[in-house]
């Protein structure tokens, strides 16, 4: 294997392991433990009722927009798409043939 292969082997890998719903749950709750020990210089938690009521709230919100029906997939490259452009298949467009591994 040459150092090419192995490189993206170790990038599609790390990848996988950072959209693998369990480490994301891991790093989450890290990052709230931080919090409410006044240790993140970015988030704070002024009581612990909040992140119930934000729950609830997002909850309302998503039956209200979305009922029983399916929500759609949400994700960075989902704002690739805002306002009805896709800008992902514009983007694939201009690249052309250039390969997977050098995008």
């Amino acid at each position: 294997m040459n150092a090419s292969a192995q490189s993206e082997g170790t990038s599609l890998a790390a990848v996988a392991l950072l959209r693998n719903t369990a480490t994301i749950r891991d790093r989450a709750n890290a990052l709230l433990a931080r919090a409410r020990a006044g240790q993140s210089d970015w988030f704070v938690i002024s009581d612990d009722t909040a992140l119930d009521r934000t729950a609830n709230i997002v909850a309302d919100v998503t039956r209200e927009r979305y009922g029983d029906g399916p929500i759609p997939y949400h994700s960075r490259w989902r704002h690739f798409e805002a306002g009805a452009v896709d800008r992902r298949a514009e983007l694939d467009c201009a690249l052309g043939d250039v390969s997977a591994s050098e995008r």
